[in-house]
Parts: C-alpha cells; sequence; structure tokens
C-alpha cells in the first residue's frame, strides 16, 4: 500500500471521526449502517437564452468499505435510501442522479475510497 493511500485513509478517518454520523442505508428490505459525511455539489446549467440555473444538491460520503448489504460489498443505486436521524426527527433521503444521465455517485478521491452519493429529501417525520 502506498504512502498516499494511507494518507487518504488517515485524512478520511479524522474527517468522519470530526463530522461522521451514523445514516441507515437501505435498498429494498436489506440494510447497513455506515458512517457518513455532509458534502454538496452545485450544477450549474446555461440555457439557450444565456441565464444560468444553479442547483445544490446535497451528498453523502461514504467509505466504498462500508457500503456492505447483506455480506456482500455493493455499489450505491439510483434509488436506494439513506436515513439520517437528528433529534427526535429522521430524514429520508433516495439517491438520485443530479442531471441528464449522469451516475448517482462519484469516487470523491482518486484512489477510490470514498464515494459520494447525490440525494434528495424525500421524506421527514418523528422518530418512531
Amino acid at each position: 500500500m502506498s504512502v498516499e493511500i494511507i494518507a487518504a485513509r488517515v485524512s478520511r478517518r479524522a474527517h468522519k471521526k470530526l463530522n461522521g454520523f451514523a445514516v441507515l442505508y437501505k435498498r429494498g428490505e436489506l440494510t447497513c449502517s455506515p458512517i457518513a459525511t455532509v458534502g454538496n455539489t452545485r450544477r450549474d446549467q446555461q440555457f439557450h437564452d444565456g441565464h444560468i440555473s444553479r442547483k445544490q444538491i446535497r451528498d453523502f460520503l461514504i467509505d466504498a468499505a462500508e457500503l456492505i448489504i447483506d455480506n456482500i460489498p455493493v455499489e450505491p443505486e439510483l434509488d436506494d435510501l439513506i436515513e439520517e436521524t437528528v433529534g427526535d426527527r429522521v430524514y429520508v433521503y433516495r439517491v438520485v442522479s443530479p442531471g441528464g444521465n449522469e451516475e448517482p455517485f462519484r469516487y470523491s478521491d482518486r484512489h477510490r475510497l470514498t464515494w459520494r452519493l447525490h440525494v434528495e429529501l424525500i421524506e421527514e417525520r418523528d422518530v418512531e
């Protein structure tokens, strides 16, 4: 393992320790509980009349090694769900494509250790 990869892992571990929180990742009835951090992606779309529309998309950053469903490492898929509990509220996000035919995730680092999942809020409810 290269020094560069070790440094990337140490940096990500520190970032998760400071800013991370457990989420519930759901694909149908199957679940796992990775530690996530929050990011965002800005999308600019220029229209033919010249004006630009800017959109902020919430992202969850999740280590690829932590996304294990039914004992199998998986890649994120469109329409997977992520539940985040904050205090007495549960926020449910759906994994989405940020635009056009783009993938719903991309690697957040060149070593492919962390995924950046693009999501949209679809539900908010009280903790049961």
